[in-house]
């Protein structure tokens, strides 16, 4: 932090997973993030005429992450069954998975930017959030055909996700007694 008024926050995640297979290194996942209370500046009583604002503070990220799938989702996998052989249960096995091993990790970005003001003494708050989000690479559950013999899904990657939008909070004391 800087004057205890502005505030940056780097970080970076490191993956090495075998989940994706053993095609795939490590991978980096970096961050940052900042704020600025910029009510606290002595100028800015003077810019914003009046005491109704409390604080005003600003602030933006932009981040990467990665999700990876199950423990052993590149593996192909069998499980146990039972099954009648010559009028008896006996133990079996069944294919339950296909396994991926080119599987490789969502991969996703994401940029915010928004303000978070208290007025009237703290009685009233607005917290305003713009996101833009984009994941690449998406881990999903593929069904595959009951000829193939899995009775479990293809965990396979599939293009591309992109959301955005707008998040509003207001919050209000309607009432403050002394009990």
């Amino acid at each position: 932090g800087y004057r205890d008024r502005l505030f940056f926050t780097p970080g970076l995640r490191l993956d090495d997973s075998s989940a994706f297979g053993e095609n795939l290194g490590r991978e980096a996942y970096p961050r940052i993030m900042a704020s600025y209370v910029i009510s606290d500046e002595d100028w800015f009583e003077d810019f914003v005429p009046g005491t109704f604002v409390e604080s005003l503070r600003l602030r933006a990220a932009w981040g990467k992450s990665g999700k990876q799938p199950a423990s052993f989702a590149a593996l192909k996998l069998l499980g146990p069954r039972r099954v009648t052989f010559r009028g008896e249960d006996v133990a079996g096995l069944s294919l339950v998975g296909p396994g991926n091993p080119g599987l490789k990790p969502e991969r996703g970005q994401e940029v915010e930017a928004g303000f978070e003001v208290d007025l009237l003494d703290g009685r009233l708050g607005l917290d305003f959030t713009w996101f833009r989000q984009t994941t690449k690479d998406a881990i999903v559950g593929r069904r595959l055909a009951p000829s193939t013999g899995y009775s479990g899904p293809l965990v396979t990657n599939i293009g591309e996700v992109t959301n955005h939008g707008v998040e509003l909070g207001l919050t209000a004391v309607v009432l403050n007694t002394r009990d």
